[in-house]
């Protein structure tokens, strides 16, 4: 089971990103990107041009072409990314999505929000080029 949900389309599109930052300043074609994560490149493709309308990559034709990022990677944050997709992020401590329980306590004592908040946090104070830094050049063979 698992507690805390991002969808595959985000998954791919922080991935994403985060090859693009470990090429700053190059342009990567969608086919590579869609390799080097291993995913469908018709869905790699549908995230990058959600990532392209949000502004966060620049989509360059031709036969040169491919994706790049649109500003530098630690002026992006892994919550411009996941909110391009998912839209905005909610902080929700109900799993029934409700302001006050009818019982007048949570069972799970305001787990939930701590998550919410801790997770948030993290997207919102995390940059591109620190998720890159992470991910690192050798874990996917990047040259």
């Amino acid at each position: 089971m698992q507690f805390v949900k991002i969808s595959e389309a985000a998954a791919i599109g922080v991935h994403a990103m985060a090859l693009l930052a470990l090429h700053e300043g190059d342009t990567l074609p969608m086919n590579r990107v869609a390799k080097d994560l291993d995913v469908s490149a018709a869905h790699c493709s549908k995230v990058m041009q959600r990532l392209a309308r949000a502004g966060l990559i620049n989509a360059v034709r031709g036969p040169a072409g491919g994706y790049a990022l649109a500003r530098p990677s630690t002026q992006i944050r892994l919550a411009d990314v996941i909110e391009s997709i998912e839209g905005p992020l909610e902080d929700t401590e109900c799993l029934f999505h409700r302001q006050q329980c009818r019982f007048g306590g949570c069972v799970f004592d305001g787990l939930f929000g701590e998550i919410n908040t801790r997770v948030r946090t993290f997207f919102e104070s995390t940059s591109l080029a620190a998720a890159a830094e992470k991910l690192g050049k050798s874990t996917l063979n990047v040259q």
